[in-house]
């Protein structure tokens, strides 16, 4: 028997503790895995009940910043030290302190780590508890998007393609072709047109015969389809270049002919075949990319000019001579670079449209199934395109993605839970993916990771199951135990509860982890009774089958299962109590991974059917839900993510 009262736990009992501990800082030695994500530690008050053991650091559900190998140190409570004989801590023999905690020194593992507390009363009586604790270097808050899960790479083909003028696009050069053949290159040319009477640089002291006075641009159009390419430059900028068929431009005109004659005409002006360059800068504004007009030409082309309103034949043509002399002019305040101007940006904004709106396909609203039958799990999913990386030969994107449950705060009969995010063990690669396709695409497994925690968030593994409901395979294997089960008595009734998300951790060729942690409370014939509640933690080893964006995740074993019963349970009812959490973990891990999981983001390039070019809506040509998405392609796993290559291709609704 241990010699120490009973006590009340509270918040006060354990700062007791940490004094007698000897240290002023309440943390444990490693910084990281002391920053448990509380605010504070509350001990709960047992009564004096001689079975209860309560986790006290980590606690139970608490989500450690840490990674395998960082020492952790473990603390639990006792209700009643006095009716105690003795106490392990993961098998080790500790002593309770006068005020009844318990600890160990333990190394973490990433993951959900449980760690298992026994005790024999002195009546002999055993009881078992687990606590049970996820470690992560890093945790994604579930409202902001995490950076780095998602990458996108467009090669030459995706980026030049063949240039093709249809809906059945194949790069980005046959979105701007087809998009710039209906409006928006007429747009950009309108745009471009300068506001008000122009006033040309002076010719004093030198001026020809005939020359401008005053020009006002009215109107323009474009006669012909432009051909406009899109490539990649050395210095990380995006190119425009291509040939427009015709300008026209509608023009009022006072120009000065035969040296002193005032003169004023009306027409329009055209420019043939002339030549279109601009580069395009990525930059980031308000945290998301946007392109940058950071040079613009038109070079070259025949230009010709037909004017009315001047009686004198001579006179006319002076002046039209002197008009086309002014559109040939090619300095940064003439016409020409006042059209390449307009026309860069309206072809930057379809671009920018275009590339900002990497999307996975389907509703931004994913409405999962819980665990409980019937029940739904709604959660929210989100990309940002957050970077960039422009060679001459390709074009990826880093895409950030956000999973997290609408209402989580609760009301609207939402949980409400608070987390520290989801865990994080990988991100996508950094480098260019290796591939000759046209696209490819990375996503890292951390989006397993944050879409489960959003199911978590959202509710989806509480409440009520039907035992029926419960699927499990012919043989479940586990740690010294193989369970057939329809040879293990059911319960009537099942209370699902998670104290934490599932964590699943991708490893080589395909391998998967999955660690989960749960209680569930039993009701029905022996052993199950009234209610019984047991304690779950376990680890399943799993792989992935199947080559699209929704693999198929199938369990091959429990590598791990820890259960604490409770007290007094006869050793035929552990066994019957044990082999049925194996089929409920084996259960769990399948669902969580298979029903409940939504497909990968393979994102694809989301074509708007129209786009807002300084005020005004222009069609593209394109229609409402058009996605630029690699096709046909194999799902493969590389290191700790999936990536898919192939073809480009326009995909409509």
């Amino acid at each position: 028997m241990y010699r120490s009262s009973c006590f009340t736990w509270s918040l006060i009992s354990f700062s007791f503790f940490l004094v007698a501990c000897g240290s002023d800082d309440p943390a444990p030695s490693d910084a990281a895995i002391a920053d448990a994500g509380t605010d504070a530690l509350v001990i709960p008050d047992a009564g004096g009940d001689p079975l209860a053991i309560a986790c006290v650091a980590p606690a139970h559900g608490e989500m450690v910043l840490g990674s395998t190998g960082d020492p952790i140190r473990f603390v639990a409570a006792l209700g009643d030290p006095t009716a105690v004989a003795s106490v392990r801590i993961e098998g080790e023999a500790v002593t309770p302190d006068a005020f009844g905690l318990v600890s160990r020194d333990l190394v973490a593992r990433e993951g959900i780590q449980s760690v298992e507390i026994a005790i024999t009363l002195e009546d002999g009586t055993e009881r078992t508890e687990l606590c049970s604790f996820a470690v992560a270097p890093r945790y994604a808050e579930a409202s902001e998007a995490l950076e780095g899960t998602v990458l996108l790479q467009l090669g030459t083909e995706a980026i030049r393609g063949e240039g093709g003028t249809s809906p059945d696009a194949t790069s980005l050069t046959d979105v701007v072709r087809t998009a710039s053949s209906t409006s928006v290159a007429a747009r950009g040319f309108a745009i471009g047109l300068p506001a008000g009477p122009q006033t040309p640089p002076s010719c004093e002291p030198e001026c020809p015969s005939a020359h401008v006075t005053r020009i006002t641009y009215s109107a323009s159009r474009i006669v012909g389809d432009p051909m406009l390419s899109i490539s990649t430059g050395d210095t990380g900028s995006i190119l425009i270049n291509g040939v427009v068929p015709r300008i026209e431009l509608d023009v009022a005109v006072d120009a000065m002919v035969a040296f002193e004659v005032p003169v004023s005409a009306t027409g329009t002006v055209s420019i043939v075949d002339v030549m279109v360059y601009a580069e395009l800068e990525i930059t980031e504004v308000g945290g998301e990319l946007a392109l940058v007009t950071v040079r613009s030409d038109l070079y070259g082309g025949g230009v010709s000019a037909s004017l009315t309103g001047i009686a004198d034949e001579m006179q006319r043509l002076d002046a039209q001579y002197a008009t086309e002399q002014e559109v040939e002019r090619g300095d940064a305040l003439s016409i020409r670079a006042e059209l390449a101007g307009g026309l860069a940006d309206a072809v930057g904004t379809l671009i920018d449209e275009v590339v900002g709106a990497a999307a996975p396909e389907g509703p931004s609203t994913r409405v999962l199934p819980s665990i409980t039958s019937g029940t739904s799990a709604p959660i929210e999913i989100e990309t940002v395109v957050r970077a960039s990386q422009v060679s001459p030969d390709s074009l990826v994107l880093r895409v950030a993605t956000r999973y997290d449950a609408p209402g989580r705060g609760g009301g609207g009969g939402a949980p409400t839970r608070t987390s520290r995010g989801a865990p994080i063990y990988a991100l996508a690669s950094v480098a260019p993916i290796e591939t000759e396709t046209p696209a490819a695409i990375a996503v890292s497994s951390a989006v397993l990771s944050q879409a489960l925690h959003a199911h978590w968030l959202a509710g989806g593994l509480e409440g009520v199951v039907a035992p029926d409901m419960v699927v499990a395979p012919d043989m479940v294997v586990a740690p010294d135990m193989v369970v057939a089960p329809d040879m293990v008595v059911a319960p009537d009734m099942i209370r699902f509860t998670s104290a934490l998300p599932v964590i699943a951790r991708l490893g080589d060729a395909g391998a998967l982890s999955i660690g989960a942690s749960f209680e569930a409370t039993f009701a029905g014939p022996a052993p199950y009774g009234e209610s019984t509640t047991v304690r779950v933690s376990a680890i399943a080893d799993a792989r992935l089958t199947g080559t699209g964006a929704d693999p198929t995740v199938v369990v091959d074993r429990l590598s791990e299962l820890r259960v604490s019963v409770p007290a007094g349970t006869s050793e035929s009812d552990r066994r019957t109590l044990r082999s049925y959490a194996a089929i409920l973990a084996h259960h769990l891990a399948t669902f969580a991974t298979g029903d409940a999981m939504p497909a990968l983001p393979f994102v694809g390039l989301v074509v708007p059917e129209t786009i807002t070019i300084d005020g005004a809506s222009v069609a593209t040509g394109f229609a409402a839900g058009t996605r630029l998405s690699v096709s046909d392609a194999d799902v493969s796993l590389v290191g700790s993510q999936f990536q898919i290559a192939g073809d480009l291709v326009a995909i409509t609704p």
